[in-house]
């Protein structure tokens, strides 16, 4: 009889502990899962800054083809002779402050 009581609580036993392991191991488990979601969280906001950091700098990048065209023409070079030089057209009325 005291074997058998014996084995009982040995099998209770080793069911507790079976129990708690697996209760140990969930917890572990939702804690990474925890940590790995808020990490993922945190690089999605990051790509999201960096792909707006990426469309400034191709806006730039079009604004400086933009400015590199603009300084090859006519326009700018005549804009940059009256600015700095002073000089003017050959049709131009010039006013002057006494």
């Amino acid at each position: 009889m005291k074997k058998i009581q014996g084995r009982k609580r040995h099998k209770k036993t080793g069911r507790i502990y079976i129990f708690l392991m697996v209760v140990f191991l969930s917890v572990v488990m939702i804690t990474q899962l925890t940590m790995l979601y808020n990490k993922s969280e945190q690089y999605a906001a990051r790509e999201l800054q960096l792909e707006r950091q990426l469309q400034a700098e191709q806006d730039r990048q079009q604004e400086l083809k933009d400015y590199e065209q603009y300084t090859k023409s006519e326009e700018y070079t005549r804009n940059m002779a009256k600015s700095k030089l002073g000089l003017v057209s050959p049709n131009e009325i010039v006013f002057r402050e006494r």
